[in-house]
């Protein structure tokens, strides 16, 4: 069921209550953000995105690690209702899960 189905990670986000970017913060000595396309690469989706506001190095290199493709916010300052909206433009499938990293 979930291979007709589009995953779009939220990863967007100032993190501004934190004070540091909380999808690279390491626990276990793996990002969050990291921990969560480690899971999403073991299903099977019909397509994987990471939905973020800025291209970023560091957002590529665990894209092209985990079978994500890069969709870059249109609408800045939007928070994740950007990433979502930019996610379902861009799906192929009629079905899409959001989830928040």
């Amino acid at each position: 069921m979930l291979e007709k189905i589009s995953l779009l990670i939220i990863a967007g986000g100032k993190s501004s209550r934190l004070g540091q970017d909380k999808r690279f913060i390491k626990i276990g000595g793996v990002g969050l953000l990291e921990k969560i396309l480690i899971k999403a690469s073991k299903i099977n989706f019909a397509e994987k995105f990471l939905c973020v506001e800025e291209d970023l190095p560091a957002f590529k290199i665990l894209a092209d690690k985990y079978g994500a493709t890069i969709l870059v916010d249109e609408f800045k300052e939007c928070g994740a209702l950007a990433g979502i909206a930019n996610g379902l433009r861009n799906i192929k499938s009629d079905w899409a899960l959001a989830v928040s990293a």
